[in-house]
């Protein structure tokens, strides 16, 4: 059973399995990524209460304090200094519990890929736009408890107003990638486990390579999340 502060980061791990061994004072680890939330204008703390300085920095440097990234990385010491190489801004947003009755789909989004800490889900989505269009898209979540509150459902939802391509290779268009922290934090009474379950409107081609949206739902954790 996890809880949403109990995934160790890739850096960590590395970094504790690195120690352990004993191994000589040279230490670097390449290539990591990880959520992170800003604290000063050279440290961020990971949602598992890591601290990375940066010592060095490889990006434009306007990122800033109170706002949650995704980073890359790599470890120049054992004390987490870093070399910074690129990030993400997060969008934060508080899921709202679902009204209806029957669920009406958005538009269609992928979810690339997905971390749980610090009372966040973190998704890293995408989906397409219009190539220098200026369409508002919206992503937001609502969530539903099951009737034997084993399950607790989440339903992204994506809000394109209309543009949305028909064909998957329409020139036209590109696909975005956007990271979102969904904050799960005080949805439920402190203590309380649940299964989670995402539910997302799937882009998928059909046998004439027209986009179509299907409602697709998965289990995001073999094992349960306590809150």
């Amino acid at each position: 059973m996890k809880s949403l502060a109990q995934y160790l980061p890739l850096a960590a791990f590395l970094a504790i399995l690195l120690s352990a061994c004993n191994m000589e004072d040279t230490f670097y680890v390449q290539g990591v990524q990880d959520m992170v939330t800003a604290t000063s204008n050279n440290t961020f703390i990971s949602d598992y209460g890591v601290k990375y300085t940066v010592t060095a920095d490889k990006t434009d440097h306007l990122w800033s304090p109170e706002k949650r990234y995704l980073i890359g990385f790599d470890i120049t010491d054992r004390n987490y200094s870093i070399t910074l190489n690129t990030y993400q801004e997060s969008n934060i947003v508080t899921p709202v519990a679902a009204t209806w009755e029957e669920r009406t789909p958005g538009s269609p989004i992928l979810v690339r890929g997905h971390s749980i800490g610090g009372g966040y889900l973190n998704l890293i989505v995408a989906y397409y736009r219009l190539k220098d269009g200026n369409t508002p898209h919206r992503i937001s979540m609502e969530y539903r408890e099951s009737p034997n509150r084993n399950d607790l459902n989440l339903y992204l939802f994506h809000e394109s107003n209309g543009d949305i391509p028909e064909l998957a290779d329409d020139s036209s268009y590109e696909l975005i990638d956007e990271v979102y922290s969904f904050k799960l934090a005080n949805l439920l009474p402190a203590g309380e486990t649940r299964l989670l379950y995402l539910t997302i409107d799937k882009m998928d081609k059909d046998k004439d390579g027209n986009l179509v949206c299907e409602e697709n739902t998965f289990r995001l954790y073999e094992e349960s999340i306590t809150f």
